[in-house]
């Protein structure tokens, strides 16, 4: 969670799916006509150390189908996935 929200801040990445692997874990994104690089790794990590510093509480919580559709009106992909 902490890795998305550093590529949504960086990059303004829209977050497809991440789900979890056995080799740990991957996040399909979307960045536009912008491709993500080795060399931007510093600023995401920098990011990951901020926003792990904010202490948020990452929780898990459960919508209906019209509250998820709310929540991630501004992502088109994973209003497609709720669909």
């Amino acid at each position: 969670h902490v890795l998305g929200q550093a590529l949504e801040r960086t990059h303004g990445a829209l977050l497809v799916k991440g789900p979890a692997i056995e080799e740990g874990f991957f996040y399909d994104v979307y960045s536009g006509n912008e491709t993500i690089k080795a060399e931007s790794s510093g600023a995401v990590e920098k990011a990951v150390e901020a926003i792990a510093a904010e202490r948020q509480p990452f929780e898990r919580i459960e919508l209906d189908k019209h509250e998820a559709l709310e929540m991630f009106s501004y992502n088109p992909f994973k209003v497609d996935l709720i669909n």
